[in-house]
């Protein structure tokens, strides 16, 4: 197992009114609109995603995805990241336990929506 080498990962998400669902709940909780409670919640990715980027530029790809996947209903967010260089998977699952934003610096990440 210690031979074995991480690949590219892709994950595919598609929002078949999950989105919706998580905004309409957010927006009761804080007794405000829909279109507060998405705006709201992208700010709360975006500002997340700051504090990631600072320590990977690459990520800020990422962020940008996710919060556009957030802003649109009915999108597909596609993530794509491809290890920088040889990468045991025991190392990254060791370094995913402890600290997850340094294992993510291990990739380059790709990173869109779309309907």
């Amino acid at each position: 197992m210690a031979q074995v080498e991480t690949g590219a990962i892709e994950l595919s998400l598609r929002d078949r009114g999950v989105v919706d669902l998580v905004v309409s709940q957010f927006a009761r909780m804080q007794n405000v609109s829909r279109d507060a409670a998405r705006g709201a919640i992208v700010a709360m990715i975006r500002a997340q995603g700051e504090k990631i980027a600072a320590s990977n530029l690459d990520a800020k790809v990422a962020v940008d995805a996710l919060a556009g996947f957030v802003e649109t209903s009915g999108q597909t967010l596609s993530i794509r990241l491809t290890p920088l260089g040889k990468l045991p998977v025991l190392q990254l699952v060791d370094v995913l336990d402890h600290e997850p934003i340094i294992a993510l610096a291990q990739f380059r990440i790709e990173a869109s929506t779309g309907l």
